[in-house]
């Protein structure tokens, strides 16, 4: 679709689908019907942003704030609006007047009752993604070898200093999570082995130490799980337990708590596991979020990718486990998952645990 429409074009080749238009002045000047059942509202116009749900936005201000049209997004609506309805947004740049310009967004449904319809559309995504990855990855491995060279010549002549060791391993994590974006559409394969879950657990948190102290968060930790081993992908582990920590940052505003907690649990049918918790006491997700949290491109920060907890969502799902969310507005968040049964007990389990406090996500 062109970025620069006008709006009766726009009203002409649209017809079957949701329309919202905005002003200048960030007000929702029109709502055609369908629009209205999709998001479930009926308000009186003009009428301020806030009554469009969440999810849209975020898509919304998004489109406002860059200077060219963001491209569409999936995002699904549980609460406010239709149940059980994945919706397709797409904004263009309105022209309003010879100096001013409004939004036009698109909304186009895809009903849950058409499971092969949303899958097609969902391995459409997932192929612009991994077009997307395989370009960042190329670049991001070629930037990388001149630092590795660099890191190589500092630990031969320092071989006990600490910090080099951190930057060459982590390093090499980032060059296998490059290796991992550029084979993104094959199936991936894992080293699967015996790893502490608190060292690995701890290696994140130092990694993370910086943005943590930059939020104004201090850390608190109860790790009782005995013994922490699990069979897991070592690089994988820290990836998601670091991608977990950020977001924990990122949600406190001024200061704030962020607490790790490890235990043993008791699986029915599976035995024992480990289970790995990670709580802020940040901002919290609205209710309309939860459902499209490991959307790809689904973020509810200013400059956040929406990469971070999709990629998570596949760590998990590679580690045949499962992650809960729980989350209150104003109050906080809590992931859990358990990664993995506990060493004496070498079978894999699925990752469990309460998640974010009031709305709830499970995968």
């Amino acid at each position: 679709m062109d970025s620069n429409i006008t709006l009766d074009g726009a009203l002409r080749g649209c017809l079957e689908c949701g329309v919202v238009v905005i002003n200048p002045a960030d007000q929702v000047t029109c709502l055609n019907p369908v629009a209205s059942k999709f998001l479930g509202i009926q308000p009186v116009l003009p009428a301020p942003l806030t009554i469009l749900p969440a999810p849209v936005l975020h898509y919304v201000r998004q489109a406002l704030d860059a200077p060219t049209a963001p491209p569409a997004q999936e995002i699904r609506i549980s609460s406010n609006g239709t149940p059980g309805l994945t919706l397709t947004l797409e904004a263009s740049s309105l022209a309003w007047d010879e100096t001013r310009r409004g939004l036009l967004l698109q909304l186009r449904g895809v009903h849950v009752h058409n499971p092969l319809e949303a899958k097609i559309r969902h391995f459409e995504r997932l192929a612009r993604l991994g077009l997307l990855s395989a370009s960042l990855a190329h670049e991001l491995r070629n930037s990388m070898v001149a630092l590795s060279t660099m890191a190589d010549i500092l630990i031969e002549q320092q071989t006990d200093n600490e910090l080099a060791l951190t930057v060459r391993r982590e390093l090499n994590r980032a060059n296998t999570l490059a290796v991992r974006m550029l084979k993104y559409a094959r199936p991936d394969t894992q080293t699967l082995k015996r790893v502490s879950a608190h060292e690995i657990l701890d290696r994140a948190l130092q990694l993370s130490d910086s943005r943590l102290k930059q939020a104004g968060a201090s850390v608190t930790r109860s790790l009782q799980a005995d013994p922490d081993t699990v069979s897991a992908d070592e690089t994988h582990l820290e990836q998601l337990f670091l991608n977990l920590l950020l977001n924990a940052a990122d949600a406190i505003t001024t200061q704030g708590d962020v607490s790790l907690t490890t235990e043993i649990v008791q699986e029915d049918g599976l035995g024992r596991a480990v289970r790995i918790a990670i709580k802020d006491n940040g901002v919290g997700i609205a209710p309309d979020s939860i459902p499209n949290l490991f959307q790809p491109f689904f973020t509810t920060k200013k400059h956040g990718t929406g990469l971070g907890l999709y990629l998570t969502r596949r760590i998990v799902e590679e580690h045949s486990g499962s992650i809960q969310v729980e989350s209150t507005p104003g109050q906080g968040t809590c992931v859990s998952h358990g990664p993995n049964r506990a060493h004496r007990h070498p079978q894999r389990c699925p990752l469990r645990g309460p998640g974010r406090a009031g709305a709830r996500k499970r995968l």
